[in-house]
C-alpha cells in the first residue's frame, strides 16, 4: 500500500525541507490521500482540466532517488483547475473519478463520499496554494 500526501509549498521549500517522514511532519499544509498515486491524480487532472490523460512530465524532483519517498510537482493547469472547483463541480468531478477502474480494483475508497471529500479538500488546498504563490506536490512513499 502506498502512502501519499498532497501538499502545498514553494519549490524552494521542497528542496530545503526534510520530507522523509512526510510533508505534514515538516510543517506543510497537507491533504492525506492514501493510495492516490500519480496515475490516479493524472486521471483526476484529465477530468477537471478536460484534457487528455497523460503522465508526461510528472516526474519526481529527484530523479536519481530509487528508494523514495518521491516528491512530484503537480502541473500548474491542474492546480488552477482544482482551485476554481465549487462544491457542485468538485462533487461531479469526484464521482466521475470514483467511477474509474482503479478505485474499484483497489478498494481504496470506502464510499463515493470519501472521494468527494478528498476532491473538496484538494480544491481548498489548491486555492490556498495559489493565494500564497505556492503549488501542489505529491509526496509518495511505498
Amino acid at each position: 500500500m502506498a502512502l501519499t500526501d498532497i501538499f502545498s509549498a514553494t519549490t524552494r521549500a521542497t528542496t530545503i525541507a526534510d520530507l522523509s517522514l512526510g510533508p505534514a511532519l515538516a510543517g506543510f499544509r497537507t491533504v492525506q490521500a492514501k493510495n492516490v498515486d500519480i496515475v490516479k491524480l493524472a486521471q483526476l487532472e484529465a477530468i477537471v482540466t478536460a484534457k487528455p490523460y497523460s503522465l508526461d512530465g510528472l516526474d519526481p524532483l529527484d530523479r536519481t532517488d530509487t528508494e523514495g519517498p518521491w516528491i512530484i510537482p503537480l502541473r500548474p493547469g491542474f492546480v488552477e483547475a482544482l482551485a476554481v472547483l465549487d462544491e457542485s463541480s468538485a462533487r461531479a468531478a469526484a464521482l466521475k473519478w470514483a467511477d474509474g477502474p482503479d478505485w474499484a480494483a483497489e478498494g481504496a475508497a470506502d464510499s463515493d463520499g470519501d472521494v468527494v471529500a478528498l476532491v473538496e479538500a484538494l480544491a481548498t488546498l489548491a486555492r490556498d496554494a495559489l493565494a500564497e504563490r505556492a503549488s501542489l506536490y505529491l509526496w509518495w512513499s511505498l
